[in-house]
């Protein structure tokens, strides 16, 4: 329901701009903002055409048309790997955290043990109950140090595109419990 909200939205914004734009003879941003309003209404399949352009560039380094030749580089191909082996499970569970979420688990990562400010609990209550994180006390709010789980470690991972095996990730220091 929120996401058709925002795309609504988006579609309404995109179309008042490309109004007022060419009500004000802005023929570029009106054109910008029909073209964006058209990539709102063709998403999922701007996305599939998206996916597909992706592995072509995989699986071709020379393309001819004509008199117009193309050679991609190495380094294209691979960037089109990487984004082409991000599993599921990874948009799954980014989909569903804000982008202070996101910062936040990549900070407690990084530094293993983090110390939370009362201000940053309300994002880490969030990160604790999808498991990304764990605390030192029976609460979070009573807790003064958290760090990441093995699963905040391989979304960290795979966010950084180091992609790890399942169930390869580190426990905090001192953690007696068993997983």
């Amino acid at each position: 329901m929120r996401s058709q909200m925002k795309t609504f939205l988006a579609f309404v914004i995109c179309i008042a701009t490309c109004g007022y734009a060419a009500y004000r003879g802005l023929q570029w941003l009106a054109m910008a903002a029909l073209f964006g309003a058209l990539c709102v209404l063709y998403k999922q399949w701007l996305s599939r055409a998206f996916a597909t352009a992706l592995d072509l560039l995989k699986n071709t380094t020379e393309a001819k048309l004509g008199a117009l030749e193309i050679r991609t580089e190495k380094r294209i191909t691979e960037l089109a790997i990487r984004l082409d082996r991000t599993p599921v499970w990874v948009n799954a569970v980014l989909s569903q955290l804000s982008s202070e979420e996101v910062g936040l688990l990549l900070s407690v990562t990084r530094q293993r043990t983090y110390t939370p400010s009362a201000a940053t609990k309300k994002h880490l209550r969030s990160l604790r109950d999808r498991g990304l994180i764990e605390h030192d006390k029976s609460t979070l709010e009573d807790s003064s140090v958290v760090w990441s789980t093995s699963l905040g470690q391989e979304l960290t991972n795979a966010l950084l595109g180091r992609l790890t095996e399942p169930g390869s990730g580190t426990r905090s220091p001192g953690d007696t419990q068993a997983p």
